[in-house]
């Protein structure tokens, strides 16, 4: 091997390194759409409401009901019966594609590295052996992230015991969570 081949061989590597992550940052890097959650009210009677919120008002929150199979209704309800909120993301195709993506990353550069200390006699079975290498990692990356989706929930509670303070912790808590909000945030973003 010549001293121009083992000099090349780094750039070389680095520079197929920052093509194969362009891709992903360039996704990564994208604006951050309008997210959905779903929501479930527990009232303080046992009722429970739920699905999406559709609007809140300084005391009463709407949400829409039906989840398909007619188990939860929605309706208009007042802060102050409600006992509990749960609050889950709608889609967990963000954290389903960042468990995939570092799932890969890292089993690549397991296999990267592994690669020069065990190589193999052929060069196709190398690379085949690192493409599925790197799919199983991927795909173990995508299971994790959907897992840890699942428990990504917000619980939100009435805050204080007259009903003025409940309402407006209440409110507090799920503004973030209201389409109206995150419209704002676009607005105020793009301008």
């Amino acid at each position: 091997m010549s001293a121009i081949n083992v000099l090349l061989r780094p750039n070389t590597q680095l520079l197929m390194f920052v093509l194969v992550l362009w891709p992903i940052a360039h996704i990564l890097s994208q604006a951050v759409p309008r997210e959905f959650y779903k929501i479930k009210v527990v009232l303080n009677d046992g009722q429970r409401l739920g699905s999406f919120i559709n609007s809140m008002t300084d005391s009463t929150l709407t949400v829409s009901g039906g989840d398909g199979w007619g188990n939860i209704v929605g309706g208009t309800v007042t802060f102050t019966d409600i006992k509990r909120v749960i609050i889950k993301r709608a889609s967990k195709k963000k954290s389903r594609t960042k468990g995939a993506i570092a799932g890969g990353l890292i089993t690549g550069l397991v296999v990267y590295n592994n690669a020069h200390q065990n190589q193999l006699r052929s060069p196709t079975i190398s690379v085949v052996n690192a493409t599925l290498t790197i799919a199983v990692g991927a795909g173990l990356g995508l299971l994790a992230g959907h897992l840890i989706g699942n428990t990504s929930r917000v619980v939100v509670r009435p805050v204080g015991t007259d009903p003025e303070t409940i309402a407006r912790s209440i409110r507090l808590q799920l503004e973030p969570f209201s389409y109206d909000y995150q419209q704002r945030l676009m607005q105020k973003a793009n301008n």
